[in-house]
């Protein structure tokens, strides 16, 4: 999987798991020295990811960008993470126009992840979320914040900043060990007044020039620069004027059925990213309506393509709602989208339909409000619908029943020996453009089987296959039930066919041969990157019980101090020994399967 979709995915997983400034899971950490000595805080801890607040010095009244480390790091990284920076209630956080605090995360070690942020200044807590279908196993700076020492800080002040984690895990959702180092800003002693000269040079007259190309006097002492006014966060680069939001102004006939579109003018070089865009339509127009009570539209224009985009219809308010969603934005102008409208049958030549637009946010990928002005538009009546003309001799239409393809989710048919540990696979076959992207699937194995899991009580669970590669997939167990549920999202579809996902399955050891292990599937939901459902059938397989376990080799014994009774009486020891690990360990829980669209809610 590409590093677009990554991110894509991840900025939705992101926009649907807003952050909270709530209690500090407990994680192992190093409390800043009560005597500020900041140089004691060297050593790494081994065998965990080290997380690292910056150990800097500012200037009173200096905006500094104060970073944070990952060290330690190492396949298969990070993935899902809850980061919580405690500041001193002395410092003030810069935030964006937005409101949000000025986060960086394009570094070393956060480029792989899509990170979102919050700000809780009651508690002076700036909460970090990452999410990322791969993992980042990059050591460097992991985010940046800016904060902003007071005007009245004095030399040897110090300002801690502590670290908490609300959660730290891989790409497989397993806990990632981390340890905790603390920093600060210090002020910095105050400069030396430097010593004057004993022979001091007349001072150049400021009224005349000096010639750059004349070089320095080498006697003359250079004076001290004048100290620059920290550094003020800049708004995106814009062109003059703000972003044009532009409605059609279009002709149709009584009854026609049109594509209305909306473009997009004078956008910015780094373009836009999140939107909610509503468009007003007049009452007297009927929004078209596809099988699954969506409204029609397309953002397969040129400054639409670059978007994942959802759309919400309220036909109470006459109201089509866009929301956007991209981690590298969209710079380009013209068509944005194009929604269905039909005309009503009894229009009258020269009846207009003004059609006008709402902007509720349009951001940056940094999160940054944009400035946007729009522009409203129309629809014309030019005339009468054109009546079909009547064949003179009609035949009678052959009614043929439309041929729906189905994609196919099967499952295994495979053959094991008793008390074998077997990995079982699910496929999709009948697969083609425009590919699934969500979809919900249970996988109901025999009571007798039992799912193998790591040492957390995890599922070995395998989603990395020829048709899965272009989903992100999250999986759950339900060892009451026994289920294995699977979850997918892709903002561009997966269209191969072939191997979907694997699972580890235990076979009983007092199975016999010729005993059947049924493996059902059922489909919650399945559907296209445009929420369309998808029809699917499932084949079910099964575990089929064909031999008894290979015993393994008898290892020489010169010496005759071992017999065949000791080893037997030492490996059922093992064996009970094992069993009774598994039952110990407890699996996760599967109590739901979600929708991932369900999270767009656009039209309150």
């Amino acid at each position: 999987m590409n590093k677009t979709l990554h991110r894509k995915v991840a900025a939705f997983a992101c926009c649907i798991a807003t952050l909270s400034a709530l209690g500090i899971t407990a994680f192992a950490q190093i409390p800043f020295p009560e005597d500020g000595d900041i140089d004691s805080m060297t050593e790494l801890i081994d065998g965990k990811v080290n997380l690292i607040a910056g150990q800097i010095e500012a200037a009173p009244g200096e905006i500094v960008t104060f970073p944070v480390y990952v060290a330690n790091n190492a396949d298969p990284g990070f993935a899902a993470t809850g980061v919580r920076l405690v500041y001193d209630p002395r410092l003030i956080p810069i935030l964006k126009e937005n409101g949000r605090p000025m986060i960086k995360h394009n570094t070393a070690a956060g480029d792989e992840v899509v990170m979102s942020s919050a700000l809780n200044e009651d508690l002076n807590l700036i909460g970090i979320g990452t999410m990322s279908s791969d993992g980042e196993m990059d050591n460097g700076i992991f985010f940046t914040a800016q904060l902003q020492v007071p005007e009245d800080a004095q030399p040897g002040d110090v300002f801690p900043i502590e670290l908490g984690i609300e959660r730290f895990t891989d790409s497989n959702t397993n806990p990632v060990e981390v340890a905790i180092r603390n920093g600060c800003i210090r002020v910095a002693a105050a400069p030396e007044e430097p010593e004057e000269p004993e022979n001091p040079e007349e001072p150049v007259d400021p009224e005349v020039p000096v010639d750059p190309a004349q070089p320095a006097d080498p006697e003359q002492p250079a004076e001290p620069a004048e100290p620059q006014a920290p550094a003020q966060p800049k708004a995106p680069e814009q062109p003059l004027g703000p972003i044009r939001v532009v409605a059609g102004a279009i002709e149709a006939k009584a009854g026609e059925t049109v594509s209305f579109p909306v473009y997009i003018e004078n956008n910015i070089e780094t373009g836009f990213a999140a939107t909610g865009v509503r468009l007003n339509y007049d009452p007297r127009l009927m929004p078209c309506i596809n099988e699954n009570g969506k409204p029609v539209f397309d953002h397969s224009g040129a400054a639409g393509d670059g978007l994942a985009m959802s759309g919400s219809l309220n036909e109470e308010r006459h109201m089509f709602g866009i929301g956007t969603m991209s981690s590298e934005g969209e710079p380009d102008n013209g068509l944005f989208y194009t929604v269905d409208f039909t005309v009503p049958a009894d229009a009258k030549a020269g009846d207009v339909f003004d059609m006008t637009l709402e902007i509720e946010k349009f951001m940056d990928r940094e999160t940054a409000q944009l400035a946007v002005e729009t522009v409203g538009g129309s629809i014309t009546v030019t005339g009468e619908a054109e009546e079909p003309e009547d064949p003179a001799e009609p035949e009678e239409p052959v009614q043929e029943e439309p041929e729906v393809r189905k994609v196919s989710v099967i499952a295994g048919m495979v053959e094991a020996k008793i008390g074998e540990r077997v990995t079982y696979p699910v496929y999709i076959g009948n697969n083609a453009a425009p590919g699934f992207a969500a979809a919900g699937i249970r996988l109901t194995y025999d009571p007798r089987l039992e799912p193998c899991t790591n040492e957390e009580g995890g599922l070995i669970f395998n989603g990395k296959c020829v048709a899965g590669d272009d989903v992100v997939k999250t999986f759950a167990l339900n060892t009451e039930e026994h289920i294995i549920g699977v979850g997918t999202m892709s903002f561009e579809g997966e269209k191969d066919n072939g191997l979907f996902y694997t699972v580890d399955i235990q076979v009983p050891d007092d199975a016999k041969i010729g005993d059947v292990y049924p493996m059902k599937l059922t489909i919650q939901h399945f559907s296209d990157t445009n929420a369309g459902p998808i029809a699917v059938e499932t084949i079910d397989g099964c575990i089929l019980v064909t031999g008894e376990a290979e015993q393994p080799a008898e290892p020489e014994n010169p010496k005759g101090k071992k017999d065949k009774k000791d080893k037997k009486d030492k490996k059922d020891k093992k064996d009970k020994k094992d069993k009774k690990d598994k039952k110990d360990k407890k699996p996760h829980k599967l109590d739901w399967l979600f929708n991932p669209y369900d999270w767009f809610e656009f039209l309150r």
